[in-house]
Formats: structure tokens, C-alpha cells, sequence
């Protein structure tokens, strides 16, 4: 079952506003506000809120050993529109599409390249979420630069 933190971050991934994630989840406002707060919620309406934030390209990601906690990621592949006035997502924006992960990978596989003593510096969790955004995989990254 998703986190009140990960509800949080998921909005926060798509820019939504309370009442923008109650339109398309159809969960009251109130509610997303308890629920964000960190009160315990019903499991249909945690379903509501996850079914909303997968819909829009959001992934929700378990707990996983040496990695860290749960969290949320772009879907792999799914394009994510830029608001200049918002730092953020939009249908609205025309030319200006980014692909989630793609967009600053190639510059962090060339830094790290460039870097590799310094990958052993980082922590478990820093690696996990590098690795995965730049190969997809938790421990990729790991494998060609060491740990």
C-alpha cells in the first residue's frame, strides 16, 4: 500500500494542486490533506490516489535493501511536458517535451566517468538512484564504476 510520504511525492512529481489530484482521483481535498499529513486512510481511497498518480506516468516504487525506502519515479519512456511557469508539467507546453529519465543521463554517465574514485563516496541509497536513472537498474552503475 503507497506512504503518505510517497502521495506527497507523487504530486509533487506532476505538479498537482490538492484540488487537481481530487478532480482526477476523485477523493475529497480534505481527505488528500489528511492523507498527506500522515492520517490513515481507508485502502480504497489510498487505490483512488495511486490509480490517479499511475495513470499520469508515475511509478510507486517498495522498499528495497541498500537502496532505501519507498519513493516514486517516472514510468520509463512516458513524456513529460515542461511549464516554465510552473518548473513542471503541462499538456500545454508545444516543443519543450523531456523524457523522464533520459534527459540528464548521457551527462551523468559522462561525469561519473569522468569521476569514477569519487562513486565509492556515495552512499548506498545515492548509488541505487543514480544507477536507475542513468541504466535502469539499482546496480549497474555500481558494476562499472565499483563501489
Amino acid at each position: 500500500m503507497v506512504t503518505s510520504t510517497q502521495i506527497r511525492m507523487a504530486r509533487a512529481a506532476v505538479v498537482w494542486t490538492v484540488r487537481e489530484l481530487a478532480d482526477k482521483s476523485g477523493v475529497h481535498r480534505n481527505t488528500i490533506v489528511r492523507i498527506e499529513a500522515g492520517e490513515g486512510s481507508h485502502g480504497p481511497t489510498l487505490a483512488a490516489l495511486q490509480r490517479a498518480f499511475e495513470e499520469a506516468g508515475i511509478e510507486f516504487l517498495e522498499a528495497a535493501e541498500g537502496v532505501g525506502g519507498p519513493g516514486v519515479r517516472w514510468k520509463a519512456g512516458v513524456t513529460v511536458p515542461f511549464d516554465k511557469k510552473r518548473g513542471a508539467a503541462t499538456d500545454s507546453e508545444s516543443g519543450s517535451d523531456v523524457k523522464a529519465l533520459d534527459a540528464d543521463a548521457g551527462e551523468l554517465i559522462a561525469y561519473w566517468s569522468e569521476h569514477p574514485s569519487e562513486w565509492g563516496h556515495l552512499s548506498l541509497t545515492g548509488r541505487g538512484v543514480l544507477s536507475v536513472a542513468m541504466y535502469g537498474d539499482v546496480s549497474a552503475a555500481d558494476e562499472r564504476f565499483g563501489s
